[in-house]
């Protein structure tokens, strides 16, 4: 099972204008996405949010800009 953790290293300001603060946590266990940050938290689910999410995953992994992965403690997801 996939298990990655990333951090957002710097404020993102997505198309839609929201923003994403720096500090937010991603969360990628198997198939699913959790975001973390002072304001909210739990699993994306929504389509187009979740796809966005990962497109946007991808792109960070190839080039990161905003995102910084870390590694996952052993004993918590």
């Amino acid at each position: 099972m996939v298990r990655k953790r990333f951090v957002f290293v710097k404020d993102f300001s997505n198309v839609a204008g929201g923003i994403i603060n720096a500090g937010t946590t991603i969360d990628i266990v198997g198939e699913n996405i959790f975001m973390e940050s002072n304001t909210f938290g739990g699993q994306v689910i929504e389509p187009y949010m979740y796809e966005s999410l990962h497109k946007f995953i991808e792109q960070e992994y190839a080039r990161p800009n905003y995102l910084r992965e870390v590694p996952v403690p052993y004993n918590k997801v």
